[in-house]
């Protein structure tokens, strides 16, 4: 697996995937049976918002995504608290048949991907 491919996975299922489902569970989840009082008002809000509106809220929820993925690879990339331990970050495969080093800067395949489709403000 090369660097493109894997930040392409981890922004479809870590961004993507995730701001879809927060939306439908948004609309389905009654409010009287939540018991999450940092989110009831958030319910509330997406339950009582026209379609554009919500469109504005899931673009926070993504980048409230968008930057807590970005900061673990941040920590990944350059080892950030860890720079003994995270010389290089190494990913296996589920079934631990093929191993890949990294040794690009995934903090800046994610931005560079995050660019080319719009989501953050191109290079000045």
């Amino acid at each position: 697996m090369n660097p493109d491919k894997f930040i392409s996975g981890v922004r479809d299922e870590c961004i993507n995937e995730l701001v879809s489902d927060y939306a439908k569970e948004f609309s389905k989840v009654d409010i009287e049976k939540c018991s999450d009082n940092s989110i009831k008002p958030l319910l509330q809000y997406w339950k009582e918002a026209d379609n554009e509106t919500r469109k504005v809220l899931s673009e926070f929820i993504r980048l409230g995504a968008q930057n807590g993925v970005s900061s673990l690879l941040s920590i990944i990339s350059s080892g950030g608290h860890f720079n003994s331990e995270f010389k290089e970050f190494e990913l296996s495969s589920i079934n631990g048949d093929s191993k890949t080093e990294f040794s690009e800067d995934l903090l800046d395949v994610f931005w560079e991907q995050e660019e080319l489709s719009g989501n953050v403000n191109a290079k000045t």
